[in-house]
């Protein structure tokens, strides 16, 4: 009987290698062009999932490290105004002063050159402290610096809640989209690979008299559509990545294997 097409696909590539050098070869131009700086995902890339990037996000981007640097200011000044309504006011203060003698001390420069040396004798030092230093009542004036300084900190607060959501979803969608044109582009580099094979199969027809001209052109047009094709998807993941790492504050040259996948449900 006939040979399976796989069989008979191998028995062709087998007797094209026996095929002596006199065999015919048409006048055609192989199209084969090479791949050079392809971004794509292997195993010696960092790996990344979505909940490191969230991560990164949360701990590296500049918005949302604003936003918690504000929550912090609010609430130390919070916490200086409950101090001021509620604690009362400790002082310590200390002080060192050296006095200039009046007449000159015996055995020193100074009586024996009096007015060449400034004499000095010795320090005089204090130090006070107060304690217990209580307002009983300043016309509302604490209570309502605590108040506003409550808002302030709820304020804060809230913003960085609001900051973490945004960029939480900035994430997300970045992430994802880098994800698809990352198999996208895995994708497209298997179809540029099954095009070249198929080119060459033609040719090692060609060589046994058993494709046409039309054949060989047709074989070399799909190789350079699919070579244009994966070079525009690289460019796109390219992007995606660029903006992902924006996001999460990382060198833009950084490259990751996604490893999240995308999950297509209704």
């Amino acid at each position: 009987g006939e040979p399976a097409p796989l069989l008979h696909l191998w028995i062709l590539v087998i007797s094209t290698f026996a095929a002596t050098s006199s065999a015919a070869e048409p006048r055609v131009r192989i199209l084969r062009p090479s791949i050079v700086s392809i971004v794509s995902a292997n195993p010696n890339q960092q790996k990344l999932s979505l909940a490191d990037a969230v991560r990164l996000a949360f701990e590296k981007n500049p918005q949302m490290r604003l936003a918690d640097a504000l929550v912090e200011e609010a609430r130390i000044a919070y916490d200086i105004a409950w101090d001021t309504m509620y604690l009362p006011t400790v002082t310590l203060q200390a002080a060192s002063v050296s006095d200039f003698t009046v007449g000159a001390i015996g055995g020193t420069p100074g009586k024996a050159n009096i007015g060449q040396y400034r004499n000095r004798g010795y320090p005089n030092s204090a130090v006070t402290l107060s304690l217990g230093n209580y307002i009983l009542f300043n016309f509302w004036k604490d209570s309502t610096t605590l108040e506003s300084a409550r808002y302030s900190r709820e304020r804060a607060e809230l913003q960085a809640s609001v900051a973490r959501r945004g960029i939480r979803f900035r994430v997300v969608n970045a992430y994802f989209r880098a994800k698809v044109d990352q198999e996208r582009f895995e994708a497209a580099k298997r179809s540029y690979s099954i095009s070249q094979t198929i080119l060459d199969l033609v040719k090692s027809r060609a060589q046994l008299g058993q494709a046409t001209q039309e054949d060989f052109s047709s074989s070399s047009v799909d190789v350079l559509n699919a070579k244009i094709e994966m070079d525009r998807i690289q460019s796109e993941f390219k992007t995606s990545l660029l903006s992902l790492n924006a996001l999460i504050a990382v060198p833009s040259e950084q490259s990751f294997n996604l490893t999240t996948p995308v999950d297509f449900k209704a």
